[in-house]
């Protein structure tokens, strides 16, 4: 990590977020990965950002934020 963060500079990391998958019938399922990457494809192919869109929706209800 320390390698990969050096070519970064300074950055300062205030929360760190680990997303894991849903286990049943023996697998996994990388949920939160394919997720990422469906919203990174929808945004690439159509110019439509999900995530940016629920975000200003979030922040728009919330005005102290």
């Amino acid at each position: 990590m320390r390698i990969v963060m050096s070519s970064a500079g300074d950055l300062k990391v205030d929360r760190l977020t680990v997303l894991g998958g849903i286990s049943g019938n023996g697998g996994s399922v990388d949920l939160a990965g394919k997720l990422i990457a469906m919203s990174e494809q929808l945004k690439a192919a159509t110019g439509l950002d999900i995530v940016g869109a629920v975000r200003e929706r979030v922040s728009a209800g919330h005005p102290t934020r």
